[in-house]
C-alpha cells in the first residue's frame, strides 16, 4: 500500500484525530517516513487532519443524498473521487472513500436509504430502512446540536431520541459522542466541538432540512425540557441565519487567551502531570467554565504530547511492554475465537448432513438425484412427477429442519392494508413508502420462511394503489 493512502485511510478511521494507529504499525514504513509524509500532505496538526475529514465526509454525503438507489459501491466511489480531486490539490482514491463510507455507516444501500429517509424528513421509512436503530438519526441530531451553539449536544440527543423512538432510554447522546470522536477516555473534547462549530455553516449539511422536519413532528406537549425547547429556537434560527451570534463570544475569548497560555506552560514541562492552577479554591462562578476550558485543552495537549512519545526512543520500553501484553490478549482471543468457530463449523456441518440425508438419502427415495437429473434435461414424460418431486422437496425439508413458506396468512399476489406499524415489523418493503397515511395497500410478491416456526425471512410486499383483491 502506497504510504499517502495508508495515512488518508488512517485518518479516516480516527475521524480526523491522532493517527497512533499509523505509529504502532511500523512494519512497512518507518515513523520518520511518516512523519515527513504528513507534513508533505498537509496534515501533520490536528486541525487540518480534522478539517480533510470533514469535507470529505460533506462531499460524500452530498453524494449519497444526490444519487438514491443507486447500489453501485464502485460507482459511487468513482464519482466522489472525481469531485473531490476536481477541487482539491489532495488527491484521493477509491480504497480511501470506501475506507470513509464504512466509518460513516453509508456502505450498504439501506444504510444509504436510511440517511436520505432523514433527508427527505421521513422518520417512518428511516425506520425502515434502519430497522429502528436510532444510531445513524443521533449521530446527524449530534452533530447539528454542535453547530447551534448548543454546549450540551449529549444531553440534547439524550433528550430527544426518545420522543422518536420510544424503545430508547436516553443513553444515545454518549454513544454518538463517542462514534464521531468528540468523547475520548471519558473526557468531551470541548475544543474539537467549538472547531467543529465554528469551521461549518448549514450549507455543510445536506440533511439539515429533513431533520428540522422530523423534529418539528414532535408533539410540542411532549417537551417540558427549557434547554429542549432552547436547542429547537436556536436549530430554527441556524436554518434561516448563518450567522448565529455567540451568546457567550466574550467567555470564550477569554477562555482561548487562558488556555494559550496554559498551553505554553504545559509544553515546556511535558513529564508532569499537568494539574490544574490553584484559582479553582473560592474561584468565582462566572470563571467556572475557563476552568472547564483548561481542562479540555490539557486534554488535547496529552493527546498531541503521545504522538510524539511514540517517535521518541525514552519511550520504547514502555510500548514494548504494552506491544507484549496487547500480543499475548490477541493470541488469547484468537485461541477463543477459533474454538468457537470449529464448535460452529460442527454444528453447521451437522446440520448439512441432515438436509442431505433428508432429501438425498432412502428417506426420500433419492430424490435429490431424480432433481440433479431434470436440472440436466432428463425430465419425465409426465409433467405430474416433476411437480410431485417438487412438493416432496419442500415436504422433507419441513420435516428435516422444519422449513415453511410464510406469507402471514396470504398467498402471492394477494393485495390487502396494513397499519404501518405491522408493515415495519412484519415485512419487507420493496422500495420507500409513497403514502402518509397510516393504513398503507399493499401486494404480497414473495413469500418468507420459518424454521421450527421462528421467521428467518420476512414476506416481501410492494405498496399499491385502488381496490383491494384480499384481506
Amino acid at each position: 500500500m502506497e504510504i499517502g493512502n495508508f495515512l488518508l485511510e488512517d485518518i479516516i478511521k480516527s475521524q480526523g484525530g491522532p493517527i497512533k494507529k499509523s505509529y504502532q504499525n511500523t512494519v512497512e514504513f518507518d515513523k520518520n517516513l511518516i512523519l515527513n509524509e504528513l507534513e508533505s500532505l498537509k496534515l501533520s496538526d490536528i486541525s487540518t487532519r480534522n478539517e480533510f475529514y470533514w469535507e470529505l465526509q460533506k462531499l460524500i454525503e452530498i453524494h449519497v443524498y444526490k444519487n438514491p438507489g443507486l447500489n453501485d459501491l464502485e460507482r459511487l466511489s468513482e464519482m466522489i473521487v472525481e469531485s473531490w480531486n476536481l477541487e482539491n490539490k489532495l488527491k484521493i482514491k477509491k480504497p480511501v472513500v470506501v475506507t470513509a463510507l464504512n466509518q460513516m455507516n453509508l456502505t450498504f444501500l439501506n444504510s444509504q436509504k436510511s440517511f436520505n429517509a432523514v433527508c427527505d424528513g421521513d422518520l417512518r421509512s428511516y425506520k425502515i430502512f434502519a430497522k429502528d436503530n436510532p444510531s445513524m438519526l443521533a449521530d446527524l441530531l449530534f452533530r447539528v446540536a454542535i453547530c447551534t451553539s448548543e454546549t450540551k449536544p449529549v444531553e440534547v440527543v439524550n433528550d430527544l431520541i426518545p420522543l422518536l423512538f420510544e424503545k430508547e432510554n436516553g443513553s444515545m447522546g454518549i454513544k454518538s459522542a463517542k462514534r464521531l470522536k468528540f468523547h475520548i477516555r471519558g473526557n468531551f473534547l470541548k475544543s474539537k466541538a467549538k472547531e467543529y462549530r465554528e469551521y461549518h455553516t448549514r450549507e455543510d449539511f445536506v440533511f439539515i432540512k429533513g431533520l428540522h422536519s422530523i423534529l418539528n413532528s414532535i408533539s410540542k406537549e411532549t417537551i417540558d425540557d427549557i434547554s429542549i425547547k432552547s436547542f429547537l429556537t436556536k436549530l430554527n434560527d441556524f436554518l434561516n441565519n448563518d450567522n448565529i451570534v455567540n451568546e457567550n463570544k466574550d467567555e470564550e475569548n477569554t477562555e482561548l487567551n487562558q488556555a494559550s497560555l496554559k498551553k505554553e506552560e504545559v509544553i515546556t514541562e511535558p513529564e508532569t502531570s499537568l494539574p490544574l492552577p490553584e484559582i479553582t479554591k473560592d474561584i468565582p462562578s462566572s470563571l467556572e467554565s475557563v476552568i472547564y476550558s483548561l481542562q479540555d485543552v490539557i486534554s488535547r495537549i496529552k493527546e498531541e504530547n503521545e504522538e510524539i512519545n511514540f517517535v521518541e526512543t525514552n519511550m520504547k520500553s514502555k510500548l514494548e511492554e504494552r506491544l507484549s501484553i496487547a500480543e499475548e490478549e490477541i493470541k488469547r482471543l484468537n485461541l477463543e475465537l477459533n474454538i468457537e468457530k470449529e464448535k460452529t463449523r460442527l454444528s453447521e456441518e451437522k446440520a448439512y448432513i441432515n438436509v442431505l440425508q433428508a432429501i438425498g438419502g432412502e428417506t426420500s427415495n433419492y430424490l435429490l438425484s431424480d432433481l440433479f437429473e431434470e436440472s440436466q434435461g432428463m425430465t419425465p414424460v409426465n409433467h405430474n412427477i416433476s411437480i410431485g418431486r417438487l412438493i416432496n422437496l419442500f415436504s422433507s425439508l419441513s420435516l428435516a429442519i422444519g422449513l415453511e413458506e410464510h406469507g402471514s396468512g396470504y398467498e402471492l399476489g394477494n393485495t390487502f392494508s396494513l397499519h404501518k406499524d405491522t408493515l415495519i415489523k412484519e415485512f419487507r418493503i420493496d422500495g420507500p413508502l409513497k403514502t402518509q397515511e397510516e393504513i398503507i395497500n399493499v401486494k404480497l410478491i414473495k413469500f418468507g420462511w420459518t424454521l421450527n416456526g421462528k421467521v428467518i425471512v420476512q414476506p416481501l410486499v410492494s405498496e399499491t394503489k385502488g381496490e383491494l383483491l384480499h384481506g
